[in-house]
């Protein structure tokens, strides 16, 4: 892993919270669509990452690729370049 963007306004933290999706269905079938990861503090004081989007995004979906933003090594300045992460969807796992 690099070093971690840290955005310094709202804005900065909006432009970079959002992610591309593509999902996949059993058949190979593709689409895309667009999220926004949220953290929020969980029992026993841990804090948990949820990438939030839109239902039609998710739905049917047995494969995401996750697209996120690259910083510039030893900077918090965007690279210009990306880092994909595939997540398989298991059943009940995403909820509606």
């Amino acid at each position: 892993m690099g070093h971690v963007l840290k955005p310094h306004s709202p804005i900065e933290q909006l432009l970079y919270t959002t992610v591309r999706i593509t999902a996949w269905n059993r058949d190979r079938e593709s689409w895309f669509g667009t999220g926004f990861f949220y953290q929020t503090m969980v029992e026993g004081g841990l804090n948990a990452p949820f990438l939030v989007t839109n239902r039609h995004v998710l739905e049917g979906a047995t494969e995401i690729r996750i697209i996120t933003h690259r910083c510039t090594e030893g900077e918090d300045q965007p690279s210009g370049y990306y880092n994909g992460t595939n997540v398989n969807i298991a059943p009940g796992t995403v909820h509606f």
